[in-house]
Order: C-alpha cells, then structure tokens, then sequence
C-alpha cells in the first residue's frame, strides 16, 4: 500500500516540464490567454448547446420511430426474398426476424443531443444520413432512399452551420484573447493607465451602436402598458415561458397516447397566447417604433408563424400542407434566440 501511494506522488514529477513556460513569454501569454477567455467559452459553450438543441427537437420531430430495421441475420433467407417478404414490424416478428434499434437515433431528445454533438465532430455523420434516408416510417422496414431531400438538407445544413462554422468560434475566441493578451504587453505596454483608458474610450464609441430611444407615450390608456413593457418581472415572465415551451417543444417521442398530444397542445395554446399578449402590449406602448427594433420584428414573426401554424393544423384537414406545417413548427425554436437578448454575455 505504501509502495502504491510512493508512486503516486513520484507521478508529480511529470509537471515539471511545466516550469518552461515561466521561461518563455509566449507560452505565458497563451496560458493567460486561456485563462481570460474562460468566460467567452462559457458564453460560447451556452450558445452551441441551444444551437444543439434546436437541431435535436426538429430532428426528433423529423426522425423519430426511424431509427428501426428488421435483424435478419440469423435467418437462411437470402436478401432478397428477405425484402420481398417482410415490410413491416408484425412481418419481421411471423418470419423470424428480430426488430431492432440502430445505436443512432433521434426517437428522444436527449438522445438526440448526444447525436449532434458527434455529428458535430464529423463521425459517423453520413451513414447516420443514409439510414434516414432509407427509412420509410415508424413500423416499417427501410427501403432504398425513401426520403433523400429532407434528410439531406438537414444533415448537410447541420455539417456546414455547426461542425464548420460554430464549433470553429471557441479557437477564434481563444486566438482573439491570445491577441490582446499580446497587445497588452507588446506596443500598449509603454502607455500609462491615463492614455490607455483614453485609448478603450475611443475604440468603445468607435464600436457603439446607438438605439432609438423609447419614449414614454403622451396617452394616459397607453402608460400602464409602457410600464408593463420595461418592466423586469415581465421580461422574467416572458423569458421563463420560452424556456419552459422550448422544453414542451423537446417532449416528443414515438406512438405518442392521443391524451399525451392533447395535453401538449392545449399547453403550447396557453403559451402562444403568451406570446401574442406580449406583442400586443409591445406595440400599444411603443406604437410604430416597436418595428424599429429588429429583436421586436423576428418576436413579430415568429407569434405570425405559430397562429398559421395553429390555423393550418385546426382548419385546413389537407395532407399537402403537413410539410409546411413541420416547417413553420421549427420557426417557433427561434423564441430561444430571444435568450441572447436579455442575457449580453450571449
């Protein structure tokens, strides 16, 4: 036991190379730089895993109960009698076959989560494509690119937005900290405290963005709602209902009880009766200026969405229109975006 613990403490010898990095300026000023763009990586951190979870909920709504094929290897049938035969799960069950689940698959959230991010590492990525591709529905055995476009666009979109684009932003980040971890004891070094601030003063007005200033309306009727609008506890109010319809939104999985989808519905109505309470209080306090805000505008639009998305799947019994009405569906996550509003870190 001694002998064990000795050569644990022997294990400590491996830092010592880390005493280079006292001798080296650069390896100080990229430690440095690590360590100030922690909280950037944590922004960062927060804004991939939203990104992560609206690609999880579309493709759960997508995919799910796709993710199933008939195990036939055990059967002396050769592959195509065996496709011949058996295109159903009770087929699979009458000829012997065993129905099984592919290790990726978006039948729930969470697991759907786990999935973007290693397709985000670029593995495995295509032939979990290929096999959404082949599927043919929830029950069914898959066939040969059954639905190419869809799966294609998504998989593809999410390839280019996240793998090449998002997840490069955490070596940007760290590069932009190296940099002015570097400027700071490069050519700034020989400025006082006095003339650096002044300099950061200049750079920050160069880099303001002014907004139109929200005055408060000269009718008494539109006041309560002015007050209501800037209010603290109704931006909570609002903020917590995003995030508690964007977890309802996540509550998706296969052969749903009729009750279950009942009760999801009623609770999404109360939640776009929200949202659509919040627009209209919006636009009584600030009038037309509530347009001129571009945050205000994509609110606006996404509220539009949802009543055509409650009117198409209330009022219009078409068949042609359940593309659209997926579609339109997937506009209602860009409430999360809403998130980066309030909280400027994001």
């Amino acid at each position: 036991m001694e002998l064990q613990f000795f050569k644990i403490i022997r294990m400590f010898r491996l830092l010592r190379p880390l005493r280079f990095i006292g001798k080296n300026a650069n390896l100080k000023i990229s430690i440095q730089a690590l360590y100030v763009s922690l909280p950037a990586i944590g922004s960062l951190f927060v804004i991939v895993l939203l990104i992560f979870l609206i690609f999880a909920i579309v493709a759960v709504n997508l995919f799910k109960g796709k993710g199933f094929y008939c195990d036939t290897s055990q059967l002396s049938l050769d592959s195509v009698t065996v496709q011949s035969l058996i295109n159903t799960r009770e087929d699979c069950a009458n000829y012997g076959g065993v129905w099984s689940r592919y290790h990726h698959h978006f039948d729930n959230c969470v697991n759907a989560v786990m999935q973007m991010y290693i397709m985000s590492q670029t593995v495995n990525w295509a032939i979990m494509m290929f096999r959404t591709m082949d599927s043919r529905g929830p029950e069914l055995v898959p066939g040969y690119k059954e639905s190419p476009i869809t799966s294609g666009i998504f998989y593809v979109s999410f390839i280019f937005f996240v793998s090449l684009f998002i997840m490069n932003l955490f070596v940007g980040v760290i590069i932009s900290a190296f940099n002015k971890e570097r400027d700071k004891l490069g050519r700034n070094f020989l400025l006082t405290s006095s003339q650096r601030s002044k300099l950061e003063t200049k750079i920050l007005v160069l880099k303001m963005n002014p907004k139109l200033a929200l005055l408060e309306p000269k009718a008494s009727c539109r006041k309560p709602f002015y007050r209501l609008a800037l209010s603290r506890k109704f931006e909570i109010v609002i903020l917590t209902a995003i995030t508690l319809n964007s977890l309802l939104m996540a509550v998706n999985w296969p052969n749903q009880s009729e009750s279950t989808i009942q009760i999801i519905k009623r609770v999404n109505y109360c939640f776009l009766g929200i949202f659509v309470f919040e627009a209209i209080v919006k636009f009584i306090a600030f009038d037309i200026r509530y347009f001129k805000d571009s945050w205000n505008i994509f609110d606006f639009i996404i509220v539009l969405a949802s009543i055509i998305v409650l009117i198409i799947t209330n009022f219009a019994e078409i068949k042609a229109l359940s593309s659209l009405t997926q579609l339109l569906r997937v506009f209602r996550l860009g409430r999360l975006f809403k998130l980066f509003k309030s909280l400027k870190a994001l």
